[in-house]
């Protein structure tokens, strides 16, 4: 499942175009290496910061849902119930709440992909608890990604984890897997960090 490209399209200015063509990419490196594995790709939310931006967000997921293919087991996951019109669902202009908006999430991703869904916790912090972010299987020598990003440039974090510098995620928003927040799920599920897993 990718969630990503908000980044790109909001803080490193790339065009729709652009960052759609970059999740194309990793979707088609993705079936390459697992060829029958179901992808899933979480459309991104508009950043209240101002009209620009919510004309992006609209625009870039208008190309994500032109990606979908049954045939191809490419499916998207939309986020109706997830708004900054909706009281609760956003702890600021960009990150969704602890409270309300992490749950919708993962009730959206876990409705689209079939999983059944969990009772609500009072304890966030065990909703991820059980995943693991083990990146030591990374080679740390020179390897050729689809973007031209390289895996050379790793060092270890203070969690023992070796973390890719190049990467168009970066691995040091998720290490910490303590609780459910839509930046760290993101990355934990982007290409970076599962596609290469052994």
């Amino acid at each position: 499942m990718f969630h990503i490209g908000a980044n790109d399209l909001n803080r490193d200015k790339l065009s729709e175009q652009e960052v759609s063509e970059q999740i194309k990419e990793l979707i088609v490196t993705t079936k390459t290496f697992s060829p029958q594995s179901e992808v899933y790709i979480s459309l991104i939310f508009p950043r209240q910061s101002n009209d620009e931006s919510r004309i992006k967000t609209e625009k870039l997921n208008y190309l994500l849902q032109a990606m979908a293919s049954p045939e191809l087991k490419v499916f998207i996951i939309s986020h109706p119930n997830i708004s900054h019109d909706i009281r609760g669902c956003f702890e600021d202009s960009t990150h969704l709440s602890k409270a309300k908006g992490t749950i919708l999430f993962e009730e959206n991703i876990k409705k689209a992909m079939g999983l059944k869904m969990s009772t609500i916790s009072s304890n966030n912090n065990q909703r991820l608890s059980s995943m693991c972010l083990n990146t030591n299987k990374f080679s740390t020598t020179t390897t050729r990604l689809p973007l031209g990003l390289k895996l050379s440039n790793t060092n270890t974090n203070s969690n023992g984890y070796n973390v890719n510098n190049n990467a168009l995620i970066n691995p040091n928003n998720i290490v910490n897997m303590n609780m459910l927040n839509a930046n760290a799920l993101s990355a934990y599920l982007s290409f970076l960090v599962g596609g290469f897993r052994s």
